[in-house]
């Protein structure tokens, strides 16, 4: 018996796709697992630059939040230095005005300083008259003055009144809202801060109303707090404060006005009439009274109500 040799043929082991398409054609992709690498390799490399990005992101991100709390600070640096600012030029309008006061004041006592040591000199002895027999005129100067002393020096302070206070009530925001011309009356210009105080009736404890909200002593702010403003000639202040007391009327107001420092310029009243309206209530539901009892016959009375009994009626139908 003769043994059968087999010949194995050397062959490379590969794989390919085959797609059949709607009329039994085959259709082969060539190159695949290259195409499939290479669109895992895309796949990896997006992912890594989003992660980039995001990362780049995140970091601007805490940047700019770094930023605005820089440009929050800045602002309250900016809003500190524009209040000193103000103070400064109320200083710098006040020590001018006490410049020209103190010049007017002092270039008298300079011009009589100046001619006082003269007079304190001895006189000079009268002249010999001539030969002629003619007398000389005199020559003797007339006493000066005596040198008076130099007012006091005084501080010029800012003057203001106001005038025209409206008030109204806006039901939407529930806000009070206080308008009025607030004017300069003296020399130079004049800054501080407004409040308008509102008056309620209401017995032995009537209620005090601050606008804007300031601690109130006595019916009266403090002066440290307030609207501030700044005027040369006149300006209108508007002042806003939320209030939800219905029912509430105020019938008196006073504005009140003081420096930066805190002394009181002005305090003027004014009658005033402001009612805060009642909110609206939705309609009281109607008590409907319950159906007659199945058990006697009887309507049960609605309630605080008393219904007469029934008359008793002849089972023959007779009336008596």
């Amino acid at each position: 018996m003769m043994k059968k040799t087999t010949i194995a043929s050397k062959y490379k082991k590969s794989w390919t796709v085959l797609l059949v398409d709607g009329q039994g054609r085959i259709r082969r992709i060539p190159h695949f697992r290259q195409k499939l690498w290479a669109i895992i390799g895309l796949s990896v490399a997006a992912l890594g630059i989003a992660a980039v990005m995001g990362l780049l992101y995140g970091g601007t991100l805490r940047k700019q939040m770094a930023l605005a709390e820089t440009v929050g600070t800045l602002e309250k640096a900016i809003a500190a230095l524009q209040q000193e600012n103000e103070l400064l030029k109320a200083r710098a309008v006040r020590m001018e005005a006490q410049a020209v006061t103190l010049e007017k004041t002092t270039a008298p006592e300079a011009r009589v300083a100046s001619v006082s040591p003269k007079v304190e000199a001895a006189p000079a002895p009268p002249p010999t008259p001539p030969e002629t027999g003619e007398t000389a005129p005199s020559t003797v100067p007339p006493p000066a003055a005596k040198p008076t002393a130099a007012d006091p020096e005084q501080e010029i302070e800012p003057e203001v009144d106001v005038e025209g206070l409206k008030l109204a009530y806006r039901a939407d925001t529930e806000t009070i809202e206080a308008a009025f011309v607030i004017k300069n009356t003296g020399q130079g210009s004049a800054g501080g801060r407004a409040v308008v105080v509102l008056h309620a009736d209401d017995g032995s404890s009537p209620l005090r109303f601050a606008l804007p909200s300031v601690p109130l002593r006595n019916g009266q702010p403090l002066g440290n707090q307030g609207r501030r403003f700044s005027i040369s000639r006149f300006m209108t202040l508007t002042l806003q404060r939320k209030f939800a007391e219905p029912g509430t009327q105020f019938v008196r107001a006073a504005v009140y006005a003081y420096t930066l420092e805190g002394k009181q310029l002005l305090e003027k009243p004014f009658d005033v009439t402001l009612a805060i309206p009642e909110k609206e209530t939705a309609p009281a539901a109607v008590v409907t009274p319950p159906p007659p009892s199945a058990d006697t016959g009887t309507i049960a009375a609605p309630l605080g109500l008393e219904l007469p009994e029934p008359k008793p009626q002849d089972p023959t139908g007779a009336q008596p």
